[in-house]
């Protein structure tokens, strides 16, 4: 029955408390009222794991824009570093500007692109697909850690980049240059 499916979404579970809370402990549809108050159990379960994943990965996480040491970017703001990661601005004086990024969505990177770039990290991406086909434009480098792109930014003039507060502190060949507080 389709009454009875968990696929009926909120429908479903609405209509078991509805009927359990008037007290039918009848029969209904093929199920007994405690296989009823199982499968209730199950959906909030399963409610309460994604609701607390998502709010896990909504977790603003403080972050630092780091430069390579000899780039001549200092300071920025968040009006250009945006225009900086959706590749408006692709040089400072002589230097091409290379914007690094992270292969797979973190909450870091999730942070990053709505307090500075205003848009989530599945738009970025989608972005930069419709950009390349229409102007042409090098999209942001990725990487797979922060480690790497502590590297990568260290080791490339014109590197742009962002981490955890922290974690490029004592490298040698970066410096912060924009500190984004977690909101």
């Amino acid at each position: 029955m389709a009454g009875n499916s968990l696929s009926g979404g909120t429908g479903y579970v609405a209509g078991l408390v509805a009927r359990l809370g008037a007290g039918h402990m009848l029969r209904t549809g093929g199920r007994h009222w405690h296989q009823k108050i199982a499968h209730l159990a199950w959906v909030l379960a399963v409610l309460c794991l994604t609701m607390g994943t998502l709010a896990a990965e909504a977790r603003a996480v403080e972050v630092v824009v780091i430069t390579n040491r000899e780039a001549p970017v200092d300071p920025l703001t968040k009006v250009q570093l945006r225009n900086i990661y959706l590749g408006e601005i692709t040089f400072w004086g002589n230097t091409r500007l290379t914007p690094v990024t992270y292969q797979h969505e973190t909450p870091l990177q999730i942070s990053f692109f709505q307090q500075v770039v205003g848009i989530s990290a599945n738009a970025f991406k989608t972005y930069w697909i419709k950009r390349i086909f229409r102007e042409g434009g090098i999209p942001p480098q990725r990487v797979n850690s922060v480690d790497e792109a502590i590297r990568l930014v260290g080791d490339t003039p014109g590197a742009v980049g962002y981490v955890p507060v922290g974690a490029a502190a004592d490298h040698p060949k970066v410096r912060e240059v924009l500190r984004i507080p977690d909101n």
